[in-house]
């Protein structure tokens, strides 16, 4: 079910700090409904198999739409930073994005 209405942002140019210096900042890229659900303790030791894994959440989004590694995704209060992507099917139908929380409300 694809029940959470999802801002994806991209890093944005141009930006600067009080010294000058580039800053981070990021820029609203698109809107999707998705899904999001916790990695189980499962699936994060598989995944850790390769090396370490930052991932805590997969995140599920229908077609294809640009999405990459370098963007981060608001889901209400929370914050994910985009680790992967990956057409599950190969055949367009949907992305499965991994993803951990980088902010979280209290």
């Amino acid at each position: 079910m694809l029940n959470h209405t999802l801002t994806v942002q991209r890093p944005a140019e141009g930006a600067v700090d009080e010294w000058g210096n580039a800053a981070q900042t990021w820029a609203d890229h698109l809107t999707v409904q998705g899904s999001n659900q916790p990695l189980t303790v499962q699936e994060v030791g598989q995944l850790s198999q390769g090396g370490p894994v930052a991932a805590s959440h997969r995140i599920f989004v229908p077609g294809t739409p640009d999405i990459a590694e370098s963007d981060r995704i608001i889901d209400g209060a929370r914050t994910f930073q985009v680790d992967g992507v990956a057409d599950a099917a190969g055949a367009g139908h949907h992305l499965e994005i991994l993803a951990h929380v980088v902010t979280d409300a209290v």
